[in-house]
């Protein structure tokens, strides 16, 4: 099996060198992928996802809040909505967790 694949590299190589491959920078933009050269890439429209402002907590019951999220510009329906929103408050939950000397935060 081993002679098999050293024999299967070796032709690629050799035919490799007899026939130089294209580019693959070249291949896509001849597909019409990429701009031509020397054309201006315009930057994408801004793109502000849904995220947490802030949080209300029951004084009566410390354990009780509610989270305050930002909607962000994604059109979504409720249920989208509700497992976006839902991850967020589980990803603030995991931070709160976590030690800090486990946080790679900088300053």
């Amino acid at each position: 099996m081993r002679r098999i694949t050293a024999c299967f590299v070796l032709v690629a190589f050799l035919i490799s060198c007899v026939i130089p491959p294209q580019g693959f920078a070249q291949a896509v933009s001849a597909m019409g992928l990429m701009p031509a050269p020397g054309t201006q890439v315009l930057l994408t429209p801004a793109f502000t996802p849904a995220h947490l402002r802030g949080m209300v907590i029951d004084p009566q019951n410390p354990f009780k809040f509610d989270f305050i999220i930002r909607r962000g510009d994604e059109a979504l329906s409720t249920a989208q909505k509700q497992d976006e929103y839902k991850k967020l408050a589980k990803y603030f939950l995991a931070a709160l967790a976590t030690p800090d000397n486990d946080q790679w935060v900088t300053h």
